[in-house]
């Protein structure tokens, strides 16, 4: 029993340090958060930003037929040149990583050494332990 409660004293005391320094990370970014905050600006600045705001923000008015027959146009566009793109190039075949052939005429590709053995007196050494274990 002396083990086990050793070992959850020791995991107790990792936990609450890992927890301890999250917590401490945590007030730093805070504030350092709060040291390099940037300034608020003037009350002339935010005036002049404020007023750029509402010039860019302010939507234009637009008949809703124009918009509609602009939104038709381009979809109709889009589609064509889909199309194009579709009845120009064919259809092109997939690769195929794991096709299994029909036939042994058929096997494409490169004799590959998966393993190499060499015998040298490590193959020996192996070799009589593997026969003093039977």
């Amino acid at each position: 029993m002396g083990d086990f409660g050793l070992g959850v004293q020791v995991t107790l005391w990792g936990m609450g340090l890992v927890f301890l320094t999250l917590i401490l990370v945590a007030i730093i970014i805070w504030a350092l958060d709060r040291i390099f905050r940037p300034k608020p600006a003037s009350e002339e600045e935010k005036e002049d930003e404020d007023e750029a705001v509402a010039a860019v923000e302010a939507p234009e008015v637009v008949a809703p037929q124009a918009s509609l027959a602009n939104e038709a146009a381009a979809i109709a566009v889009a589609l064509a040149l889909e199309m194009q793109r579709t009845v120009k190039q064919p259809a092109a075949k997939a690769a195929q990583p794991f096709f299994v052939p029909k036939t042994d005429e058929e096997i494409m590709g490169e004799v590959v050494t998966v393993i190499t053995t060499n015998p040298g007196p490590a193959v020996w050494k192996s070799y009589g332990r593997l026969r003093s274990t039977i």
